[in-house]
């Protein structure tokens, strides 16, 4: 054999090592997972840790169903497995407990931020009234605690000291027990800022807040930090917000003065509008404003981070401005928590650890929806998808007949109905949907046609434009394919479909071909392989998503 083609015989070597090695990795996960339930009980039920009867018959299990061969390294990777299942059940059980202080919490991610940073009791508290707030402040049981609203400042009076940055803001985001029982606060919303807002590279530049609440202040102090030129603080109240803001702004001033600030840099949106559930508007739609262009604007900020992509970025992108969402805000926040904590190693490479928790976070809750042409194997495809990678599918279309009673070609052919009332059910079923997270979600292929449609499949996607040659498109039960024509509605929809995705792909594929009775053997595993390829290139580009926003 050729030195070359050992080389090469050694790279199929080392890549099928690291398939199994995701594969044991994955598994590893789900095992800690269980253990932690197996803590739980143990915790309420007064057990102990450590099971010496049990842990002995797993050895001599294993012992006696190994081969020579193995059976050393079966019992070795056995007491590693152990030892860390017995680790994560002691952070469980005799180790503090941290949480989340706020209200209407059900769909935060900060538990799953705060596992990624090694915390694996970390609680929603969804705290109704200011006795309940006082009990879980006085268990002492809790060591940590992050606060969101309406919390931030009326906390503050039970507290028994709070940081510089905490006074700055007159609120409090992260909470210290000390050894003590001392409660310390802090607030690491300018710190979370000024990390999300380094990439747009504010010094010498002109910028405009919108709101006056805590993250408004903190993205003054932030700006100001950053060395911006000036900072200019819109609200819906000047007078109320000059009360609060006083001297962290150069100006306050009303929505109907924006107009007069052509030389905008930066505008920054730090109210709660647009926030999910509320999703599809802007600060400006509440003051009945068009959002404003400003020629020299380069980049819009949003502290929202569900939906990744308001509709305020939205608007930004489509007037060709750079956008950043507010996750990387939330990520660092939570970084600089368990700093307060103590928790983080010294050594960490905070950079490289933020990169890697906002790719999960995008990977975990970002939708992948599909767009393309009818009869491009959207939802074939995404169907399988679906399948590899353990996620809710969505098919918009049978949803949509679903609420209709009826099939989609029936109601386009029903003189009474027709494409109008199909679209308008379309886009109810599309803005339900997609609001949500983590679901593979397969559209029709005219949902694009419609710009509140394409804003709703945006805002919280990754979207996949599934390209198909035309000439191996079926217009089998598709109406209006057949009384248009497949060219003549590519020609309209090209344009959309390229403007609204995120990453296209070629589908010029033929699965498995047709034998006898229809599909052959081979139908399902080339359907499944190209399935597992575009979930490579799905995380690919998250990765690169994740690098783009997160660096230096």
């Amino acid at each position: 054999m050729k030195n070359e083609d050992k080389l090469n015989e050694l790279e199929k070597f080392r890549n099928k090592i690291d398939e199994i090695d995701s594969q044991i990795f994955s598994l590893l996960g789900e095992r800690l997972k269980i253990s932690e339930d197996i803590a739980e009980i143990k915790k309420s039920s007064g057990l102990p840790i450590f099971d010496a009867l049990r842990e002995n018959n797993k050895i001599k299990d294993i012992s006696e169903s190994s081969t020579l061969d193995v059976r050393r390294t079966n019992i070795n990777i056995y007491k590693i497995l152990s030892e860390e299942s017995k680790n994560r059940q002691n952070e469980i059980i005799e180790k503090g407990r941290y949480g989340l202080i706020g209200r209407g919490l059900e769909h935060s991610i900060s538990p799953e931020v705060h596992r990624m940073l090694g915390v694996v009791n970390y609680e929603l508290l969804d705290i109704k009234d200011l006795e309940e707030l006082k009990d879980i402040l006085y268990d002492k049981s809790f060591l940590g605690f992050n606060v969101t609203s309406p919390y931030k400042r009326e906390i503050i009076k039970y507290l028994d000291e709070i940081s510089y940055e905490a006074s700055l803001v007159n609120a409090v985001n992260t909470i210290k027990r000390t050894k003590d029982g001392r409660l310390i606060g802090y607030n690491t919303d300018i710190y979370g800022f000024e990390k999300l807002a380094r990439i747009s590279s504010p010094a010498d530049k002109n910028i405009l807040i919108l709101g006056s609440g805590g993250g408004a202040m903190a993205s003054c102090i932030g700006m100001r930090n950053l060395k911006a030129k000036k900072i200019i603080l819109a609200s819906r109240n000047p007078l109320r917000a000059k009360d609060r803001v006083a001297g962290l702004a150069d100006e306050i001033i009303s929505y109907d003065e924006i107009s007069k600030y052509e030389d905008i840099d930066i505008i920054i949106n730090a109210t709660r509008i647009g926030m999910y559930p509320y999703n599809g508007r802007t600060p400006f739609d509440i003051q009945g404003k068009k959002v404003p262009t400003f020629e020299k604007l380069s980049w819009a900020i949003d502290l929202i981070y569900n939906p990744y992509r308001t509709r305020f970025l939205l608007i930004y992108k489509d007037y060709g401005k750079k956008i950043i969402s507010g996750l990387p805000m939330l990520v660092w926040q939570a970084i600089r928590s368990e700093e307060i904590w103590e928790r983080l190693p010294e050594d960490i490479d905070k950079e490289h650890l933020a990169e890697i928790i906002i790719a999960r976070c995008l990977l975990n809750n970002l939708n992948i929806t599909f767009i393309g042409m009818p009869g491009s194997g959207k939802s074939s495809i995404s169907r399988r998808l679906a399948g590899i990678m353990g996620r809710e599918f969505i098919d918009i279309d049978r949803l949509a007949e679903k609420e209709m009673g009826t099939s989609i070609a029936d109601v386009i052919n029903d003189e009474n109905l027709g494409e109008e009332y199909f679209r308008k059910i379309e886009t109810s079923v599309l803005a339900r949907e997609c609001k949500e997270a983590g679901k593979v979600i397969a559209t029709g292929g005219g949902s694009i046609i419609r710009r509140v449609n394409r804003n709703c499949i945006r805002e919280n996607s990754i979207v996949i434009y599934m390209k198909r040659p035309l000439k191996l498109i079926t217009t089998k039960n598709r109406p209006i394919s057949i009384r248009e024509g497949v060219l003549n509605i590519y020609k309209k929809r090209a344009k959309m479909y390229e403007n609204t995705a995120d990453i296209l792909i070629f589908n010029d594929r033929r699965f498995g071909g047709i034998g006898l009775g229809g599909r052959s053997k081979a139908y399902n595993k080339d359907i499944n392989t190209f399935a597992a390829e575009l979930r490579e290139i799905i995380e690919a580009e998250i990765k690169n998503m994740a690098r783009d926003i997160s660096g230096d």
